[in-house]
């Protein structure tokens, strides 16, 4: 099949393939293309055993050559808003992906979905704005080998759970070469890219920017958020190389791990830095008053001198517990107002739980400055790491630096909870970390 300079608009299906399907043969494609095509189910259509994949194009079984295409607004239930690769070998040169969708539960791919084929080229593409439940660009997935991301950009892509530029999962090999990973987002882990069982994964010469995990914009608020802004490892099989790479930038919020978060396998690298990623917890907002308000923390105003006459208002910008660690105000009279209950005295909201835009206030009433300091008041949740946070596996570093990485707990450079972990000549440099840890028990 040979198809140049054509045109593809709003075509629909009910199963795969919204624009082109192709089972084995041989395809040259130029100049093509893709816009508002999809694959909606219908009453013939049981989501429960079709895959309704690839809004605009599906390969299986065949040799391709997709060069100087675009693909725009396609959009598919199960698998790859664009074009889905199923025991495919090829080349996709110099295309533009923007703007694709598969957000169905477990979808994958806003872009491109390669299933299980092998040495697949992906090089001097673009990759912008898509959207998937896994992997918001590319995925690489199951039993691939060989694939090869070259010379590309992929920004401002989003994954509703992980890998929101890339997700390689349960692949036999990938390697992403001379790759821009900027400005991505992932609402549970892995902004830029998230890597699991997989035994063969190379960065080199790329740069991971500007990425954010456990972002959770979206408001997937019932499944944890588990961070790693630039990237995720996992899985005891995996093996991860990253070389001559920038992950900076980078970070996650209510999570852990603003480059790197490594909760499984080996990750080795070598003169790469990490520089400028940050994890944060969650954070209030200064309404009215002189109420003192710093990241996940606030306090009354003069804290902890005895407070003065000024009333107030905070907002809670996130859903969590609260922990108190110092409560001292007029009995009766200094008032705390937290989700409907007031506290006074020595006994503040220990442990209660507040929601996303709660006004919380405060009234000193008529008898202010009585020796009475008032209270700090903390959300619960950590966020340490700011570099690397790891809890399993294996981590070398060889060369490059840690710098200027930031942690709202523990852990501004790396926060290392278990593995093991060697690093040999490298610079760490004025990393911080922004308050003390607190936990709600």
């Amino acid at each position: 099949m040979h198809l140049t300079g054509c045109k593809f608009v709003s075509n629909i299906v009910a199963y795969e393939g919204g624009a082109v399907y192709m089972n084995g043969g041989t395809a040259a494609m130029d100049m093509l293309s893709f816009t508002f095509n999809s694959v909606i189910p219908d009453s013939r259509n049981n989501l429960g055993v079709l895959s309704l994949a690839a809004g605009a194009m599906m390969l299986n079984g065949t040799r391709f050559s997709i060069r100087r295409c675009v693909f725009t607004a396609n959009s598919a239930i199960d698998r790859a808003g664009a074009i889905y690769l199923m025991y495919a070998t090829g080349v996709i040169y110099s295309c533009i992906f923007k703007s694709n969708t598969a957000t169905a539960e477990h979808s994958r791919a806003g872009g491109v979905d390669i299933w299980f084929s092998f040495n697949v080229l992906l090089d001097f593409c673009v990759f912008d704005s898509n959207i998937a439940y896994d992997g918001g660009a590319v995925t690489i997935e199951t039993g691939s080998a060989g694939t090869v991301v070259l010379n590309t950009v992929i920004l401002n892509n989003v994954a509703l759970t992980s890998g929101g530029g890339v997700f390689i999962s349960q692949a036999a090999s990938a390697v992403l070469l001379n790759v821009s990973l900027q400005s991505n987002a992932a609402n549970i882990v892995g902004g830029g890219v998230n890597i699991e069982a997989t035994p063969d994964v190379r960065i080199i010469n790329s740069t991971i920017l500007y990425n954010v995990g456990g972002d959770n914009s979206y408001k997937i608020t019932d499944i944890n958020r588990e961070g790693a802004g630039g990237v995720g490892v996992s899985g005891t099989t995996t093996i991860v190389s990253i070389v001559s790479s920038i992950i900076a930038g980078n970070s996650v919020r209510e999570a852990s791990g603003g480059g790197l978060l490594v909760t499984g396998g080996s990750v080795s690298l070598t003169d790469c830095v990490i520089a400028n990623n940050s994890a944060t917890g969650p954070s209030f907002k200064l309404i009215e008053g002189t109420c003192q308000v710093y990241g996940g923390c606030f306090t009354s105003p003069n804290y902890p001198a005895d407070y003065s006459n000024t009333f107030c208002e905070i907002e809670a910008e996130n859903n969590g517990s609260l922990v108190v660690s110092a409560f001292n105000t007029n009995l009766q009279f200094g008032l705390l107002d937290v989700a409907n209950v007031t506290y006074s005295g020595i006994v503040g909201p220990e442990c209660v739980d507040v929601e996303e835009g709660h006004i919380i206030s405060w009234d000193p009433g008529p008898y202010s400055n009585r020796l009475s300091s008032g209270f700090e008041v903390c959300y619960a949740k950590t966020a340490s790491g700011g570099g690397l946070y790891m809890i399993e596996g294996s981590f070398l570093m060889t060369g490059g630096s840690v710098e200027n990485n930031r942690a709202t707990y523990s852990g501004g450079g790396f926060y290392i909870g278990g593995g093991s972990v060697n690093v040999f000549g490298v610079q760490f440099a004025s990393n911080v970390v922004l308050e003390k840890q607190m936990l709600c028990v």
